[in-house]
Protein backbone atom coordinates (compact mmCIF):
# COMPACT_ATOMS: atom_id res chain seq x y z
CA UNK A 1 0.00 0.00 0.00
CA UNK A 2 1.55 3.51 -1.12
CA UNK A 3 1.65 5.62 2.02
CA UNK A 4 0.94 2.58 4.45
CA UNK A 5 2.02 1.94 7.76
CA UNK A 6 4.18 -0.60 9.61
CA UNK A 7 2.88 0.34 12.53
CA UNK A 8 0.05 -2.44 14.23
CA UNK A 9 -0.75 -1.49 17.58
CA UNK A 10 -3.84 0.89 17.99
CA UNK A 11 -1.77 3.15 20.51
CA UNK A 12 -2.66 7.18 19.66
CA UNK A 13 0.58 7.96 21.19
CA UNK A 14 2.38 6.48 18.23
CA UNK A 15 0.45 8.17 15.33
CA UNK A 16 2.72 9.84 13.81
CA UNK A 17 1.69 8.97 9.70
CA UNK A 18 -1.68 9.23 7.73
CA UNK A 19 -2.73 5.89 8.00
CA UNK A 20 -3.11 5.11 11.59
CA UNK A 21 -4.05 8.98 12.15
CA UNK A 22 -7.23 7.74 9.85
CA UNK A 23 -7.51 4.55 11.82
CA UNK A 24 -7.53 6.62 14.41
CA UNK A 25 -10.17 8.31 13.71
CA UNK A 26 -12.50 5.51 12.48
CA UNK A 27 -12.46 3.85 15.79
CA UNK A 28 -11.67 6.26 18.55
CA UNK A 29 -14.10 9.45 19.70
CA UNK A 30 -12.71 12.74 20.26
CA UNK A 31 -13.69 15.34 23.05
CA UNK A 32 -15.29 17.04 19.94
CA UNK A 33 -16.01 16.04 16.21
CA UNK A 34 -16.04 18.69 13.15
CA UNK A 35 -19.47 18.19 11.45
CA UNK A 36 -19.55 19.06 7.88
CA UNK A 37 -19.99 23.00 7.53
CA UNK A 38 -16.29 22.86 9.91
CA UNK A 39 -18.41 23.57 13.09
CA UNK A 40 -16.82 21.61 16.48
CA UNK A 41 -19.96 19.85 18.09
CA UNK A 42 -19.76 18.03 21.44
CA UNK A 43 -18.64 13.91 21.06
CA UNK A 44 -17.15 12.89 24.32
CA UNK A 45 -18.37 16.43 25.70
CA UNK A 46 -21.41 18.02 26.61
CA UNK A 47 -20.03 21.72 26.01
CA UNK A 48 -17.26 23.46 26.95
CA UNK A 49 -15.99 27.12 27.40
CA UNK A 50 -12.94 29.33 27.06
CA UNK A 51 -13.11 31.30 30.04
CA UNK A 52 -10.15 33.18 29.39
CA UNK A 53 -6.58 32.65 26.56
CA UNK A 54 -5.08 30.23 29.10
CA UNK A 55 -8.27 28.59 30.48
CA UNK A 56 -10.81 26.24 29.18
CA UNK A 57 -13.62 24.80 30.52
CA UNK A 58 -14.64 20.98 29.65
CA UNK A 59 -17.89 19.28 30.72
CA UNK A 60 -17.95 15.71 30.09
CA UNK A 61 -21.26 14.01 29.09
CA UNK A 62 -22.09 11.02 31.66
CA UNK A 63 -23.70 8.48 29.63
CA UNK A 64 -20.20 7.55 27.88
CA UNK A 65 -19.75 3.75 28.63
CA UNK A 66 -16.32 1.80 28.28
CA UNK A 67 -17.06 -1.58 26.44
CA UNK A 68 -15.97 -2.98 30.04
CA UNK A 69 -19.07 -0.95 31.76
CA UNK A 70 -16.65 1.60 33.37
CA UNK A 71 -18.30 5.29 32.89
CA UNK A 72 -16.44 7.89 31.34
CA UNK A 73 -15.31 10.58 33.65
CA UNK A 74 -12.91 13.47 34.02
CA UNK A 75 -10.45 11.58 35.35
CA UNK A 76 -10.00 9.59 31.77
CA UNK A 77 -10.04 12.57 30.06
CA UNK A 78 -7.15 14.09 31.47
CA UNK A 79 -5.02 10.70 31.61
CA UNK A 80 -5.69 10.32 27.96
CA UNK A 81 -4.75 14.19 27.34
CA UNK A 82 -1.72 13.55 29.30
CA UNK A 83 -0.56 10.52 27.45
CA UNK A 84 -1.21 11.91 24.28
CA UNK A 85 0.62 15.31 25.06
CA UNK A 86 3.60 13.45 26.73
CA UNK A 87 3.72 16.36 28.86
CA UNK A 88 6.62 14.53 30.79
CA UNK A 89 7.90 12.95 28.07
CA UNK A 90 9.26 15.62 25.24
CA UNK A 91 10.44 12.50 23.22
CA UNK A 92 7.16 11.23 22.11
CA UNK A 93 6.28 12.32 18.74
CA UNK A 94 2.38 11.69 18.71
CA UNK A 95 1.26 13.89 15.68
CA UNK A 96 -1.58 14.80 18.46
CA UNK A 97 0.69 16.09 20.59
CA UNK A 98 1.04 20.00 19.05
CA UNK A 99 -3.18 20.71 20.30
CA UNK A 100 -1.86 20.00 23.94
CA UNK A 101 1.32 20.99 24.85
CA UNK A 102 0.80 24.17 26.51
CA UNK A 103 -1.02 23.01 28.85
CA UNK A 104 0.45 23.65 32.14
CA UNK A 105 -1.98 21.87 34.35
CA UNK A 106 -5.89 20.04 34.23
CA UNK A 107 -7.60 19.15 37.12
CA UNK A 108 -11.31 18.12 37.65
CA UNK A 109 -13.64 19.61 39.93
Amino acid sequence: MVGGSTSDVLDPRTFIDWVPINIGYQLMNGLVEIDAAGNARPELLEEWESRSVTEWVFKVRRDVVFHNGKTLDADDVIYSITCIAAIHDRRQKSCSRMCWTSASSMQHR
